[in-house]
């Protein structure tokens, strides 16, 4: 592009929207390869369009009438690839066409010019990955983007890279994703990631050990970061597969399956009072669907418990613990302690002793 200086530069900015445009549509669909005969087309036309719209024009500075020498001869390259022949495909070999071109006085040019519009093209494709691995992340629960080492890893150009992430709300997982360029492409994509425990000082003085799972985000039922958190600390998680709810387990020897469990049947054996409420019912049941737990209310004869549910480690009931975290019989709950009550009986049946024969003066 032209400095403060230099008169603006007409021809090679509609070169470098062109080169931009075309990085664009390739990282968007990565179907497209750089000499994909619809691209090759649209640039034709677009090749077309320039030359037609200046070289009749008496105002065009010195620099926009070299760009239109690069334009023509970008055309006839152009054409040569869509409609090849022997004698085409040998005319317009790299080197054969630079020693043309240097015969001819604009091989500095030619190199000069197309210089520039890989440069735009190189800066676009890095736009566009990151813009694509940032949404990829962010849909698969990775809130904070890396922006600056993303930029790094995608300008290196390598066929697959991993980046370590810490998630700002899980101080207690792990993670490393691992991003790969589609073969053939310059488009990334997020392909798969690992969670790990992250254990205390306490936990590993104790010699807990690290449990690490890997993650793919290609298969029809991807976790997201926050599942995969559930998963390796033995908290299930659910999928809606083929219409039924699957439940994702980790069973004693380590190895994750589906297995069946009917979440909305085990709440309404307790009398949670948020099951009243249909969008309270919902929360509920979605936040259980992830690996969360979620407080509830007990009701019953007027008596309340305030306690945290949760699904048990093979999906098979749920698990419920009071505030300070320990684990409540919720099944009796509300059944009175029978200690508690020989207590309060032997009190009132010395009530009634002491109204019957009250203590004389």
């Amino acid at each position: 592009m032209p400095t403060n200086n230099q008169p603006f530069d007409r021809v090679l900015d509609s070169l470098l929207m062109q080169a931009e445009q075309e990085a664009i549509q390739r990282t968007r669909n990565p179907t497209l390869r750089r000499e994909d005969p619809y691209l090759l087309g649209l640039r034709q036309a677009q090749y077309q369009s320039i030359l037609d719209g200046y070289r009749n024009r008496t105002d065009l500075t010195r620099e926009e009438k070299r760009g239109l020498t690069y334009v023509r001869t970008q055309l006839r390259n152009i054409n040569a690839r869509l409609h090849p022949n022997l004698l085409r495909r040998i005319r317009y070999l790299r080197p054969v066409n630079w020693l043309f071109n240097w015969i001819r006085g604009r091989a500095a040019l030619v190199d000069g010019y197309n210089n520039q519009l890989q440069d735009q093209d190189r800066r676009t494709i890095q736009e566009q990955n990151l813009q694509r691995l940032s949404d990829e992340m962010k849909k698969a629960g990775f809130k904070v983007i890396p922006e600056a080492t993303l930029k790094r890893a995608i300008a290196q150009d390598r066929p697959y890279f991993n980046i370590p992430y810490a998630a700002s709300d899980d101080a207690k997982t792990d993670y490393v994703l691992h991003f790969k360029k589609l073969p053939g492409t310059d488009a990334y994509y997020l392909d798969n990631f690992d969670a790990a425990t992250k254990p205390t000082p306490q936990e590993v003085l104790r010699g807990n050990h690290i449990v690490r799972q890997n993650f793919s985000l290609i298969d029809d039922y991807a976790l997201s970061a926050h599942e995969a958190a559930s998963v390796i600390r033995h908290i299930p998680v659910a999928k809606n597969i083929d219409g039924q709810e699957k439940w994702l387990i980790t069973d004693a020897l380590g190895e994750r399956r589906w297995v069946d469990f009917d979440l909305q049947a085990a709440l309404n054996r307790y009398p949670i009072k948020e099951l009243r409420d249909p969008a309270r019912m919902q929360a509920l049941v979605a936040a259980l669907h992830t690996g969360s737990s979620r407080e509830v209310t007990f009701r019953k004869n007027n008596q309340t418990h305030e306690l945290r549910v949760q699904v048990d480690s093979w999906a098979e009931g749920l698990l419920f613990k009071d505030k300070n975290g320990n684990l409540v019989d919720a099944d009796r709950i509300f059944q009175p302690n029978s200690n508690v009550q020989k207590v309060l009986s032997m009190a009132q049946d010395e009530a009634v002793v002491r109204e019957l024969h009250p203590k004389r003066s």
